[in-house]
């Protein structure tokens, strides 16, 4: 959808979502509903900072005053940390402990997951964090996976499984009694593909899934899945636009 300026904008939230292939602007209202969004294609790894600095100084949102402004970035590096085990510092160490391959142009975020007592360390670009840094400097860009936790994921007491559809990937939550157990990525094409990895989580953690609900968010055109999940899962609920 093309952009259209929004009158009164300081009651309005702007979200940057940065893709490998570009990023979308973003405007919702107070009740987080998307009132206009748009995308702009752009390889930003083939970019300098230079490059991306440019790129974003050409949007006309970014010149204009709203109430939130958040930058997300998606990002398949990524790792989980209770604050008890985590030390400021350590976040380099900890992610290449987790991807030794990890590449060298990269530059490591924490971000705060306060209501679990955890933190996220994640990668991304390191021309992408430059720019970042030089535009919005006050900002401290959100993984989407911290993103998704702060919009969707209550503080209870309940044990439920989260799964969230990108191309081709499913990022998947488990809190137990309310407590983050695992966050991880895996392929995932068809429902019993998905079937089968929550099955394994829940017999490792000695889940019965008859007490979990299970919910899908951008889970545009799977519909089908939900014949297939209900059978094991006490709730099992399918959300399309993320």
């Amino acid at each position: 959808m093309d952009y259209n300026p929004v009158a009164n904008n300081t009651q309005y939230c702007l979200s940057i979502r940065f893709f490998p292939d570009g990023f979308s602007l973003f405007v919702s209202g107070e009740d987080k509903k998307t009132v206009v969004s748009r995308h702009v294609n752009a390889m930003l790894a083939e970019l300098s900072t230079d490059g991306i600095l440019d790129l974003l100084s050409g949007q006309e949102e970014l010149n204009m005053s709203f109430g939130t402004v958040r930058i997300i970035v998606e990002s398949d590096f990524y790792s989980m940390a209770p604050t008890g085990i985590f030390r400021v510092g350590d976040e380099t160490a900890l992610l290449r402990f987790v991807y030794p391959d990890l590449p060298g142009n990269m530059s490591v975020v924490k971000n705060e997951l306060l209501p679990w007592n955890a933190f996220l360390i994640y990668a991304l670009p390191a021309n992408l964090n430059e720019a970042l840094q030089t535009t919005l400097p006050e900002l401290v860009p959100e993984h989407h996976l911290s993103a998704f936790m702060a919009d969707n994921v209550p503080l209870s007491a309940d044990t439920a499984f989260y799964a969230f559809f990108r191309s081709g990937v499913v990022d998947f939550m488990a809190f137990d009694a309310g407590r983050p157990l695992l966050v991880n990525s895996f392929q995932c094409k068809t429902a019993e593909d998905l079937l089968y990895y929550l099955l394994k989580i829940s017999g490792l953690h000695n889940i019965d899934t008859y007490r979990v609900s299970l919910k899908l968010y951008n889970a545009d055109r799977k519909t089908d899945y939900q014949s297939v999940l209900e059978k094991y899962f006490s709730i099992c609920e399918i959300n399309h636009k993320q």
